[in-house]
């Protein structure tokens, strides 16, 4: 049987921006001007779990996801609305 005899530590963090440009008019999916200006607002959560097994030595899980949304719907240069999904697995060394 496996048993951790280690440490475990779980932590989180979150980040939340909304850019508002008030000289940007916002367009639609042909390329028109609409009568809102752009507004952008993204969500990051950051998710990690360390499991430290001696002094100096730990291993990690990180996860990152990234959500993005505007009112600009002309995409066809710039991705405006998306969502993005990383994950990393290593080992750290600390000195």
């Amino acid at each position: 049987m496996w048993k951790l005899t280690g440490l475990v530590t779980v932590a989180s963090t979150y980040s939340f921006e909304r850019r508002d440009y008030k000289d940007r008019k916002a367009k639609d999916k042909l390329g028109n001007l609409k009568n809102a200006t752009e507004v952008d607002i993204t969500h990051v959560i950051n998710p990690r779990v360390v499991y430290q097994f001696n002094r100096n030595w730990a291993m990690f899980f990180q996860w990152r996801r990234s959500i993005a949304r505007s009112n600009f719907e002309d995409e066809r240069t710039f991705r405006y609305n998306y969502d993005i999904n990383s994950f990393g697995l290593g080992v750290q060394y600390n000195y």
